[in-house]
């Protein structure tokens, strides 16, 4: 996981020199974890995911707690599978022109 010293929500509030520092962060990491040879269920990792979650509101439904807002970033072996519980069998069958019709509106349906 890679947290900034300074504390902030979205990523464009990062300053330019934040941002170079985040991708040496990033070049240091992903070699580390190259060079490490991972091994996951018999199977070399050869994927990686470096990813950010974004909320618009701090309440997680689910265990009814509070999240803090701040930014940071995870970096993470991508294993075959990984999402699979995440997602619903039919996530993939929507619409994604229908952003482009939705400019100011705040909500967009699947």
């Amino acid at each position: 996981m890679f947290i900034p010293k300074r504390h902030f929500v979205e990523m464009d509030e990062m300053t330019v020199v934040e941002m170079g520092e985040l991708i040496e962060m990033y070049s240091s990491a992903i070699k580390k974890m190259r060079s490490l040879g991972l091994v996951i269920n018999e199977k070399a990792i050869e994927r990686f995911l470096f990813f950010w979650r974004l909320r618009d509101t701090n309440f997680e439904e689910t265990s009814q707690t509070r999240r803090l807002s701040h930014f940071h970033m995870h970096l993470t072996p991508d294993v075959e599978g990984l999402f699979d519980p995440l997602l619903t069998k039919d996530a993939r069958d929507w619409d994604p022109t229908r952003l482009a019709g939705n400019r100011g509106q705040t909500t967009v349906s699947p």
